[in-house]
């Protein structure tokens, strides 16, 4: 209808300004669309998102709830009401929603990869290996779910898997300093400092050739 369609553009419009920097005036175009369609989650979402980026989660939250009251199936809604969730501090609310994101959208990374740092926040390192591992599938060139999936192995004294995840890593950006900084302390635990003494110079050594 008229409204909806008023609303849609509106948004699309308030997305213009966000990726021109205008923060200020794509907030102006989210409320109102609100305002004209408050049945429209789209506007909920985005503007969910820009307040996600100013790092003020509690309006974020409220967009986000609003977006999920409104379409409940939405899987974008629905990850993003965890992802702040998580971000609040509010660990139940983050898996509830974090849960149905996945069931709504198997095939989200970014679901699974949140739902896993719920479960390592919660001390439960083998759920998050798991949730991990399945991000993996759906992304696995993806480096931050690597790299947490390695330090998950790490905490669990499982050293050999996570050398896996850093040399993986390794394998496409073998100069990652990062990387093999966390490499190196793994090799440490590991008992192996030869190892370790290897993956620190050659940081050392990338950081002498960087120009100052």
């Amino acid at each position: 209808n008229d409204v909806r369609a008023r609303a849609s553009a509106l948004t699309r419009l308030g997305n213009l300004e966000a990726l021109n920097g205008n923060a200020d005036q794509a907030i102006a175009r989210y409320q109102q669309a609100q305002q004209d369609d408050p049945a429209f989650s789209g506007s909920y979402i985005q503007l969910g998102q820009i307040y996600l980026e100013q790092e003020l989660i509690d309006q974020a939250l409220e967009q986000f709830k609003q977006a999920v009251k409104t379409a409940p199936t939405n899987a974008t809604a629905q990850f993003l009401l965890g992802q702040a969730s998580f971000r609040k501090g509010l660990l139940d609310d983050a898996e509830t929603h974090l849960q149905e994101a996945i069931r709504l959208a198997p095939t989200d990374a970014r679901a699974y990869q949140w739902l896993g740092q719920v479960y390592t926040t919660r001390s439960r390192p083998d759920d998050a290996i798991t949730l991990y591992q399945q991000a993996l599938e759906q992304v696995s060139t993806d480096r931050d779910i690597r790299l947490a999936l390695a330090s998950a192995y790490r905490s669990q004294q499982k050293y050999d898997q996570a050398v896996e995840q850093y040399q993986a890593l390794l394998a496409t950006t073998p100069d990652d300093a990062d990387v093999l900084t966390e490499l190196g302390v793994t090799y440490q635990a590991m008992g192996d400092n030869a190892k370790a003494q290897e993956a620190f110079n050659q940081v050392a050594t990338q950081a002498a050739e960087q120009p100052r």
